[in-house]
């Protein structure tokens, strides 16, 4: 889910937006986990830049740079998967919340913890995803 090459993406995009600024730049996802009934939910997300246009410039990728960050995502990813919390299929994959916690350690990873924000398009509206402090996120409603 967002890997750090998605990421990097949103960086090029909030370079390129002259025109109403680099804080306008988004990049999005699906993801699915399985619901226990043979079916699947579908995970909508959107990541946004929330830094300036410097910002972005300081946080640029050469293809190496992010091969190193792909190797240490995979670290974090295999790191989540053993805790049951972060699975539904005994750590076959990443449910929503580990597919949330793992975006936020790439994007503390990449130095931009205070620069990206990941919101979640959910039945019921749109929520903006936080960290807290104990690792847990939290998802709360855009107003």
């Amino acid at each position: 889910m967002l890997a750090p090459n998605d990421i990097d993406i949103l960086l090029r995009l909030a370079t390129q937006n002259s025109t109403t600024g680099p804080g306008n730049a988004f990049h999005g996802m699906i993801a699915a986990e399985e619901n226990g009934s043979s079916g699947f939910n579908y995970l909508n997300y959107i990541i946004r830049f929330n830094g300036t246009y410097q910002d972005a410039i300081d946080h640029s990728y050469m293809n190496d740079d992010i091969e190193k960050l792909e190797k240490e995502y995979d670290k974090i990813s295999n790191k989540l998967l053993k805790d049951p919390l972060n699975s539904d299929d005994n750590g076959f994959t990443l449910n929503g919340d580990g597919l949330e916690k793992l975006f936020f350690a790439t994007a503390k990873l990449m130095g931009l913890e205070n620069n990206v924000i990941l919101q979640r398009v959910d039945d019921d509206g749109i929520k903006i995803i936080t960290l807290n402090a104990d690792g847990s996120t939290t998802a709360n409603p855009c107003l």
